[in-house]
């Protein structure tokens, strides 16, 4: 049974009467215990995906179920609940600065009334501790932590509530190279010790490698290829799934990531496939309509020419 389903999932934003769709109706599960990656470039669609899936926006269309629930049954937008938890690209933005480490780490799990307040404190430093900061770090304003130290206690706050499934929204991109593979590593271990599953946002399809196990790969609003992790990396197969690994990983010798993009940029029917204009193997069929969801070499995939 899958933790996580989405069906369907659409949402539009519309500025000054002009209407951008977001995200274009995706698919995707995520079982107990997994990490799913959710990865493409920038505005692809991955942050409101996760917005939605959390209920921080609404949707315009889909279904959201969550642990067998309808998340979203009703006509309001209501909480997920303690079993999702979110951590946010910027955690700074979503700690109130007059509050230390230890009352903002309280702070989520103190609204949902699960203990006393001499439990709720005992198990926010266990938490701390476990997170990897000192205990000493409690009474420490948290707008005097650095980037990574805010992020470890971003995860503590999430875990205190005890959830069966984190998203994290791109929330290693701000940090170095030595502080990602730290929280990478708290990542693992979480995994291992508490059978959380994670929905993890990026746009560093390398990054994924240690940590997913599946990879949802989007672009323009929809996913166009979904695999195991070593699958993706190791063969991809949709060409943006090609492209986006070749402006991250080396290309190999006998050079079967390099290749020219097409050097055309018409418009594009609004039917059509939304990579056509950059894609080294489009057909026509590719400018007049949007391809659907299949199988191909074990993975879902969205392309009329493979």
């Amino acid at each position: 049974m899958n933790l996580l389903e989405v069906k369907g999932l659409k949402k539009s934003f519309v500025e000054k009467k002009a209407v951008f769709p977001a995200v274009k109706g995706i698919d995707l599960t995520i079982a107990e215990g997994e990490c799913l990656g959710l990865v493409g470039e920038s505005g692809c669609g991955k942050s409101t995906t996760a917005y939605m899936v959390a209920r921080l926006i609404r949707e315009d269309e889909g279904e959201i179920y969550f642990n067998g629930k309808k998340l979203n049954a009703g006509r309001r937008l209501t909480c997920a609940g303690r079993d999702l938890q979110m951590v946010f690209q910027s955690p700074k933005d979503s700690f109130d600065p007059r509050y230390t480490v230890l009352q903002s780490v309280m702070m989520g799990a103190d609204s949902y009334h699960l203990w006393g307040r001499k439990e709720l404190e005992k198990k926010s430093l266990e938490l701390i501790e476990f997170v990897g900061l000192k205990t000493a770090y409690a009474d420490v304003p948290v707008m005097n932590l650095s980037g990574g130290e805010c992020q470890r206690a971003a995860i503590a706050r999430a875990l205190l509530c005890d959830p069966r499934l984190i998203i994290f929204d791109e929330a290693t991109s701000a940090l170095d190279v030595s502080l990602q593979a730290q929280v990478i590593q708290l990542l693992r271990r979480l995994k291992r010790e508490r059978n959380v599953s994670f929905l993890f946002i990026t746009h560093d399809l390398a990054l994924t490698a240690s940590i997913c196990d599946r990879i949802a790969v989007m672009y323009a609003g929809r996913i166009v290829e979904v695999g195991g992790t070593k699958e993706i990396l190791d063969q991809p197969v949709h060409p943006y799934t090609r492209q986006l690994l070749a402006s991250v990983l080396p290309v190999t010798a006998d050079g079967s990531y390099r290749f020219p993009v097409m050097e055309r940029l018409r418009e594009t029917e609004a039917s059509g496939c939304e990579y056509y204009d950059f894609c080294n193997i489009a057909a026509d069929i590719c400018a007049k309509k949007v391809p659907g969801p299949r199988e191909y070499r074990g993975r879902e995939m969205r392309c009329h020419c493979l």
